[in-house]
């Protein structure tokens, strides 16, 4: 005959991070519960021997922070305790016997209370205990879960849990019909033979002290392992940097290989190689926070280990060995993160190092290039003004009368200091190599249409006075010029336009 189903309690966990930045918000929703506790369930007066009522405002202290109690039968208790890093808020619901709850019942009233947990928190359990009462022979708990308990577990679940349990040493038998390897959310089945009430409340509440029961502990640091489990599949950032890096190293080597066709690649490399440093930077924090995880579940796991309790079903899938895979698992695939993050991130520190001396390789033959062209042209400008210079000197010096009709004159002297303006702004120009922005270009060119202008004036005024033995009115002068310098620096900056936009495609 099956066993039947005895002694139905509830007991519930949930674990919020102390510190970091979603703590604030886990728990809140952890107040939130308690207080409910109080409200709904009347547990408003306090343990005996144990914390306030009432959960202080620094709960950095370990050990016990708050516990309430309902008054009259049965146990109905709520506590919460700092245990390492984490709050930890505890709920027993057990009613008397003679009430003859159902865990349906019990679980229905939990969820009214608890509501949804938000995304900080580090997990919540619930855990289904009960004692099994067997007519006849010993009183022995096997790895299947009797008919009676698999309808008493509120919910329709799947994967044949009821054949996945866990039998300790103690006798007790444990079943998960929650499954996935991230689950926020877990529920327990926890079952004992009737008669052995104290050993499954010492496992699973309480041992009359204020300590955290052993399942409870245990479960802790599997939750921790789900959580970073969670937290890293959340993660869109490791691949992200991983290709970005790949991509802009990449890209630094496409453009590297026009340094020594096109002189503006400079800028592009210098360009890239801050996008590249960008992206180390980025890797470099993604590399801290999987370490940290990494650490964190290596710890959680050998807490896992050292918690454990002994089973007599080794070997056989259960709750237990589902926890040990997945934390397995988990350093694993951080262990394979962080070695491929390194690879990219140190690949990228190479690239980056073998480019800044073709880049200073490079900048220095371009800057020897600029001054010789510099050197150049200033001893051509050198030259040219100083002929005039000596010609000028020369005709003072011996008194010599340039045959020029005088209205021609103001013109000539107007185009020796244009053309000198304008050759020093070329010197400039070809001195900065491409270096000064868009003023001195529209500077040259202005130049080069105002030197134009003043030759057109004093071409046109010494025909004017050839022909007609007069100067042109001052306004035909004044249109001619300034049509000129117009026409002309226009068809200056229509070839400056040209050779940079030819200097762009050659870079590319």
């Amino acid at each position: 005959m099956s066993p039947t189903l005895s002694g139905a309690e509830f007991v519930a966990h949930i674990a919020v991070p102390a510190e970091g930045p979603l703590a604030q918000q886990a728990q809140a929703y952890l107040r939130q519960v308690w207080e409910k506790c109080g409200n709904e369930w009347g547990m408003t007066a306090g343990v005996p021997g144990l914390a306030g009522t009432e959960i202080p405002v620094d709960s950095s202290s370990p050990g016990l922070l708050a516990a309430r109690s309902r008054p009259g039968d049965g146990v109905h208790q709520a506590v919460v305790r700092r245990v390492r890093d984490l709050v930890c808020l505890s709920v027993v619901l057990a009613p008397p016997r003679s009430s003859a709850p159902c865990w349906r019942e019990l679980d229905e009233t939990w969820t009214r209370v608890a509501g949804e947990p938000p995304p900080g928190v580090i997990g919540v359990v619930r855990v289904y205990v009960g004692l099994l009462s067997f007519a006849a022979g010993a009183p022995e708990i096997g790895v299947e879960a009797p008919a009676a308990v698999r309808e008493a577990v509120p919910g329709d679940w799947t994967g044949r849990w009821e054949r996945r349990g866990t039998v300790t040493s103690t006798g007790l038998g444990v079943w998960e019909p929650t499954s996935g390897d991230d689950r926020l959310e877990r529920r327990l089945v926890v079952l004992a033979p009737d008669g052995h009430d104290a050993e499954l409340s010492a496992w699973t509440w309480s041992d009359g002290g204020a300590a955290l029961p052993p399942l409870a502990n245990y479960l802790l640091h599997a939750a921790v392992v789900r959580y970073e489990l969670r937290v890293l599949r959340g993660r869109t950032d490791v691949k992200a940097r991983r290709e970005a890096m790949r991509d802009a190293t990449s890209e630094l080597r496409a453009t590297l290989r026009r340094l020594d066709t096109a002189g503006s690649a400079v800028d592009d490399v210098l360009r890239d190689c801050v996008l590249l440093e960008q992206d180390v930077a980025a890797a470099t924090e993604v590399l801290g926070a999987l370490r940290t995880m990494s650490r964190t579940v290596q710890v959680a796991t050998a807490n896992l280990a050292a918690t454990a309790p002994e089973i007599t079903t080794e070997g056989r899938p259960g709750l237990f060995s589902d926890d040990r895979e997945v934390a397995t698992w988990l350093a694993a695939r951080l262990d394979n993160d962080i070695t491929y993050v390194e690879i990219s991130r140190d690949t990228a520190r190479d690239v980056a190092a073998i480019v800044a001396p073709a880049v200073a390789r490079h900048t220095s033959r371009a800057s020897e290039a600029r001054s010789a062209r510099a050197q150049r042209f200033a001893l051509l400008q050198a030259a040219a003004v100083g002929a005039v210079l000596m010609i000028l000197a020369a005709v003072q010096s011996f008194q010599y009368s340039v045959a020029l009709p005088r209205p021609v004159m103001p013109a000539v002297i107007c185009l020796l200091g244009a053309f000198a303006l304008w050759s020093a702004l070329v010197a400039l120009q070809v001195a900065m190599a491409g270096r000064s922005g868009r003023w001195l270009p529209r500077a040259v060119s202005m130049s080069f249409g105002l030197t134009v202008a003043v030759a057109a004036w004093g071409v046109t005024t010494w025909i004017t006075v050839l022909v007609r033995s007069s100067a042109m009115p001052a306004t035909t002068t004044a249109v001619i010029t300034a049509g000129t310098f117009l026409a002309a620096t226009a068809i200056a900056l229509l070839v400056q336009r040209r050779r940079r936009t030819d200097r762009a495609l050659d870079s590319h």
